[in-house]
């Protein structure tokens, strides 16, 4: 189990981060891993920490984005929120800022951010999954 947060600033700004991963390059909404024996919000919250100096508040589960590969299936919980505290500051897992929506289409995106901002834009979407249709994952926004 994975995790996002699409954090909104109030001035509708979003917090991404310039991944430092050569293999998946690009921005992205921060997020990380579910520990054992942790609950989903708290690893939400945890990792917001560790990645951006921000505490996050009662963040909102979305939705679920997920896949099947190598015999795997992966799942990101989709979290939302708007209310946090603490200073800004990047992370070992890459540099954070606030930007727009237009200056996020304008940076170089992983692979997969444009479905995300629409699974996340979509108020009625509780599913982004990624069906394997033998040539190419095929999205699905349910």
């Amino acid at each position: 189990f994975m995790n996002m947060c699409r954090i909104t600033d109030d001035q509708g700004r979003w917090l991404i981060q310039e991944r430092n991963d050569k293999n998946y390059p690009g921005v992205i909404f921060p997020g990380g891993h579910v520990e054992p024996g942790e609950s989903f919000s708290d690893s939400i919250i945890r990792e917001i920490r560790e990645e951006t100096g921000l505490t996050i508040e009662k963040p909102r589960l979305h939705a679920i984005k997920h896949w099947s590969e190598d015999g795997m299936h992966w799942v990101i919980l989709m979290y939302t929120a708007d209310r946090f505290s603490g200073e800004l500051r990047s992370s070992g897992e890459g540099r954070v800022l606030w930007a727009t929506r237009e200056e996020v289409a304008k940076m170089q995106q992983v692979p997969d951010l444009k479905e995300t901002i629409d699974a996340y834009d979509d108020p009625t979407c509780s599913e982004l999954y990624y069906r394997d249709d033998g040539t190419q994952f095929v999205i699905d926004l349910l």
